[in-house]
């Protein structure tokens, strides 16, 4: 008996750990639009968000929407943030903004770096868009490939200024071309390395909802 007593706490405890793996934290500007299909109307209907928690949301003050019996919705102005994205912090009580990785969500609070922050106690919450990441990624390479077009148009440019070949003239108008190329792709590429996270003033502007999933 005390082997399945402690068989059954483990099991429950995955499936808790699950659970708040796959809660989402939602954050909705408020008196922002939704878009949502009911499923028993099938129709896309849409309104102004007046409240919203996690059962239901309510739409220009006269229509609540249990979030169960939507077949899908959208929101006009939401951010989405899920477990294993780094985030950043400011709490009421503290004007020292905070970094780390959100590990957990739970239904009142966020564990970030391994502690439990209630989500009333936060005044301030950011995070990086995966959008942004990849954004950034593909901006380093596009920098990269612009040093080494850059690099060989310098390197045509010298070796022309110092050739007697007939040819030369086009090698470096050939090099000019390489090195203006490659010029703009480092400023490009470089443009998205200097976008920071992106802040949201929970309560005044933004208000926090945690989710069971991202909705679809």
């Amino acid at each position: 008996m005390k082997y399945i007593f402690l068989l059954s706490l483990i099991v429950l405890g995955l499936i808790c750990y699950s659970q708040e793996k796959s809660k989402v934290l939602l954050l909705t500007k408020n008196n922002s639009k939704i878009y949502y299909w009911t499923k028993a109307e099938k129709k896309k209907q849409s309104g102004i968000i007046k409240s919203i928690n996690d059962e239901q949301i309510i739409v220009d003050d006269t229509v609540s929407l249990k979030i169960s019996e939507l077949k899908k919705f959208k929101f006009n102005k939401a951010r989405y943030f899920v477990v294993g994205k780094k985030v950043d912090y400011l709490l009421h009580t503290d004007d020292k903004r905070v970094k780390g990785k959100l590990n957990a969500i739970t239904d009142s609070s966020l564990i970030i770096n391994e502690q439990e922050i209630a989500l009333k106690s936060i005044s301030q919450f950011g995070g990086r868009a995966t959008s942004l990441t990849v954004v950034k990624v593909v901006g380093g390479v596009i920098m990269i490939a612009g040093g080494g077009l850059t690099y060989a148009g310098l390197s045509l440019i010298s070796s022309s200024a110092n050739s007697n070949d007939c040819g030369a003239p086009i090698n470096m108008l050939v090099g000019i071309g390489f090195s203006a190329v490659g010029v703009a792709g480092i400023i490009a590429g470089g443009v998205p390395l200097f976008f920071r996270n992106k802040h949201y003033d929970l309560g005044f502007e933004w208000t926090p909802v945690v989710l069971k999933q991202k909705p679809n």
